[in-house]
């Protein structure tokens, strides 16, 4: 049974919205799916903005190295990523399990359909792609989110950064329900998280997937070390 709802809630997790050609209905479920969004970047805000007042000032005058505070930043908001996703997929799990008991021991099998391996086995490879790259996709907002607290205030980044996630996944909508090139996806990186809906990597390879948000990432890395060591703190 356990091994079901496991699978059955990573499967809800990563798969995302299904696709809809009433635009206003996709956007209310679209919504749905953002909550971890909104609840992970509240929680892993206002990070690179201490940097620049009271106890990261004091870390500055006392020595510390610029470079060495923002990756062990950035060291510390990858960990929060992975334990606050682990919180809400023990939610989901919790969630699965009370619609098998409330239902007669019969399992949501539409959450997430057809997401297994056409051989059958439990974890197919396709499955344990889409939640390595679901983690992934997460830790690049958090970076992002970080990134963008250098040039705005906490608030203004925290905005600008779910306007444009919520932008990139109704867009995503769009490429499929008037048939525009599927290239496109590529620079929707938020939906490299529910490769599994769009087909992005279909192929069973995340290789082009895994250079673009590698490469996002040593560019906010980089970017942020280049800031933080120039700008005044005073």
């Amino acid at each position: 049974m356990w091994d079901s709802i496991i699978v059955q809630a990573l499967r809800y997790m990563v798969y995302g919205p299904p696709y809809y050609e009433n635009i206003s209905y996709n956007t209310r479920v679209s919504l749905q799916y953002l909550i971890p969004t909104f609840l992970i970047m509240l929680l892993v805000s206002r990070k690179t903005s201490g940097l620049y007042r009271g106890y990261g000032i004091l870390q500055v005058i006392r020595g510390v190295s610029r470079k060495r505070m923002i990756l062990l930043l950035y060291a510390r908001l990858v960990g929060q990523v992975l334990k606050y996703l682990g919180l809400y997929y023990l939610g989901i799990v919790i969630f699965t399990y009370v619609l098998y008991i409330g239902g007669n021991n019969i399992l949501p099998e539409e959450l997430g359909k057809g997401v297994l391996q056409t051989d059958g086995s439990v974890f197919g490879g396709n499955l344990i792609m889409a939640a390595f790259m679901y983690i992934t996709v997460y830790v690049v907002i958090a970076l992002a989110l970080s990134f963008a607290e250098h040039f705005v205030s906490d608030k203004t980044a925290y905005v600008i950064l779910i306007t444009v996630v919520f932008v990139m996944m109704e867009l995503d909508n769009l490429i499929v329900v008037t048939g525009l090139p599927k290239w496109l996806h590529y620079i929707l990186i938020y939906n490299f998280a529910y490769g599994l809906r769009n087909g992005i990597y279909s192929e069973g390879s995340v290789v082009t997937e895994m250079m673009v948000l590698s490469v996002t990432v040593l560019v906010i890395v980089a970017g942020s070390v280049r800031l933080y060591g120039k700008k005044d703190l005073v």
